[in-house]
């Protein structure tokens, strides 16, 4: 659009959201005349069409001869102290958001709240997690992240890990690492960016944690055209238990005890099939990386869970115990 386009238009919707009546193309082009801005019908309704549909809804009824048109006027958000709170719990609660972040956006979410809950939300709030992550750069790499994600562009990062003394030692010998985003998951407090990877032997996909991502920037190259359908893969990825480690995706059978039916379901989701065995047994079928950190979870519970299906996970478990027998 040129400049005096753009004032137009910017002018149409300004009218359409402050008046209190609906307005006609009559009443829109008297009103902008009145301001020096010349406008005919057709580029009135080609303006309400781009408002419509990209902007918000425009709403249109006979008045007489003529349309009205106008912009449902919304009511501002507003957030119940009960739902802040729960807000202000899990920005406390993240690890992978550093303590100075985490009081900025509590001060902010604080604000939204009326003035006596402003004061009662950050008054004797508790230390849901003394392990936070330090590093600051987190806010800045999620939305570089989600912006390549959402222009599906590569980005470009470096990727370290800590020391004994707690200072980076970046891999790749500090290079910058290029990737295709895909999306950004969190998986048993830890925020991970799922990639698309060509490299066959790690199955087309790459975790990376946000965490231990420093000067993350969004590339003009676009992203491989994989990644899309490893959005679509999202759902299974997320609902897989051990998803975010390198493992082979695998329909399993476990039959377990009663006792550990919470386990189960904070572990596959409530949605869960589960069947009853007797004896106080039940099973479920479902889809599992079976890595070493699937396998250490069922460990966890002895005798109380059993692989029961596919014979060569339950075998590898099985060299696996011997093999921790053995040290």
């Amino acid at each position: 659009m040129a400049n005096s386009d753009v004032v137009c238009f910017s002018r149409i919707k300004e009218l359409l959201e402050n008046e209190l009546e609906p307005l006609s193309t009559k009443d829109i082009r008297e009103r902008l005349a009145l301001e020096g801005i010349s406008c005919d019908r057709r580029t009135v309704w080609k303006y309400l069409d781009i408002i419509n549909d990209s902007f918000c809804p425009v709403f249109r009824k006979r008045s007489g001869k003529d349309n009205v048109f106008w912009i449902e006027k919304q009511a501002p958000v507003r957030f119940n102290g009960a739902e802040l709170q729960i807000l202000l719990d899990c920005v406390h609660a993240a690890s992978f958001v550093d303590a100075p972040t985490s009081e900025r956006l509590s001060s902010k979410l604080a604000s939204l709240g009326d003035d006596p809950e402003k004061k009662e939300l950050l008054k004797g709030r508790v230390v849901f997690n003394p392990k936070k992550h330090t590093n600051p750069e987190v806010e800045d790499s999620t939305w570089a992240i989600s912006e390549a994600v959402r222009k599906n562009r590569k980005i470009r990062f470096k990727y370290f890990d800590l020391d004994e003394n707690k200072g980076r030692v970046y891999r790749y010998d500090g290079q910058f690492r290029t990737a295709d985003p895909a999306f950004l998951a969190e998986n048993e407090d830890k925020y991970y960016l799922v990639c698309w990877d060509e490299r066959k032997e790690r199955g087309n996909r790459s975790f990376y944690r946000v965490d231990r991502m420093s000067e993350v920037s969004m590339l003009d190259e676009k992203a491989a055209p994989e990644t899309l359908a490893l959005r679509n893969e999202a759902p299974y990825l997320m609902s897989s238990v051990f998803r975010m480690f390198s493992g082979k995706g695998r329909r399993i059978t476990l039959r377990f005890d009663k006792s550990v039916l919470n386990s189960i379901y904070d572990r596959f989701g409530e949605k869960i099939n589960v069947r009853p065995c007797g004896d106080g047994k039940y099973q479920i079928s479902a889809m599992a990386e079976t890595s070493g950190t699937f396998y250490g979870w069922v460990f966890q519970f002895g005798n109380l869970i059993e692989i029961v299906s596919p014979r060569d996970v339950r075998e590898e478990f099985k060299l696996r115990c011997l093999t921790l027998a053995e040290r």
